[in-house]
C-alpha cells in the first residue's frame, strides 16, 4: 500500500506505534482527528452499561496511514507539511495535558461532578436531572472517584508520552531525513 514516496508518513506511524502503551491510543486518536479521520461506529446501541469506546472502532496507525496517503495522493497536500503538522499538534496537546495545572483543573471538575451526583442521589428519581436510578448514580460516583484519583497518574503518563514523542521525532525526523525525503521527492527517475 505504501511506497518509498511516503517515507514521512511511514516514519510518523512508526513513531506513534512506539509511544508508551498507556497513552498511545489517545495520541493516535488525536493524530487521526487532526486530519479528519473519525472513528467508525461499531453498530452497538448506546447503553448506560456500555463504555463509549465500545460504540466506535479504535483508530490505529493503519487508518492514519490510509488517510494521510489519501490527502497526499488525491488531495495533493504536501506530505512533509502533514507530518510536521501532526507532530506539532500532538506535541502541543500532550504538553498542555502534562502540566500539573491541567491535571488539577481536571481533578477539580471530577470533584465538582461528585458533589453534584451526591446531591442528586438525595433527591427522588423524578426530580433528578436525567432521572437515573440509585444504582446508576452509585456507578457514576464510583467511576468519577476513580477518574479523580487517576488524574496525577494520567498526567505522568502523558508527560512520558510527550518525552517519548519528542525524543523519537528528534531521532527520526532529522534534517538529514528531510533532505533525503526532499531529494527523493523531487528527483525521480523515469518509472
Amino acid at each position: 500500500m505504501s511506497s518509498p514516496h511516503h517515507a514521512a508518513i511511514e516514519a510518523l506511524c512508526h513513531i506513534l506505534d512506539d509511544l508508551p502503551k498507556a497513552r498511545r491510543a489517545d495520541a493516535i486518536y488525536r493524530a487521526c482527528l487532526s486530519v479528519g479521520q473519525a472513528p467508525e461506529p461499531t453498530g452497538l446501541e448506546p447503553d448506560p452499561n456500555r463504555k463509549i469506546r465500545q460504540l466506535y472502532w479504535e483508530l490505529t496507525t493503519k487508518e492514519l496511514r490510509e488517510r494521510l496517503m489519501e490527502l497526499v495522493n488525491e488531495v495533493h497536500i504536501d506530505e512533509q507539511l502533514l507530518v510536521l503538522g501532526i507532530v506539532g499538534s500532538l506535541d502541543h496537546h500532550l504538553a498542555v495535558h502534562a502540566t500539573p495545572e491541567y491535571a488539577e483543573r481536571k481533578r477539580d471538575k471530577y470533584l465538582a461532578a461528585l458533589e453534584k451526583f451526591e446531591r442528586e442521589r438525595k433527591l427522588p428519581i423524578s426530580q433528578r436531572q436525567h432521572q437515573v436510578n440509585d444504582d446508576e448514580i452509585r456507578d457514576l460516583i464510583e467511576k468519577t472517584k476513580e477518574l479523580a484519583e487517576q488524574c496525577e497518574l494520567r498526567r505522568q503518563q502523558t508527560e512520558a508520552t510527550l518525552e517519548s514523542l519528542r525524543q523519537s521525532v528528534a531521532k527520526v525526523l532529522t534534517e538529514e531525513f528531510w533532505q533525503n525525503f526532499s531529494s527523493q521527492r523531487f528527483w525521480r527517475p523515469d518509472e
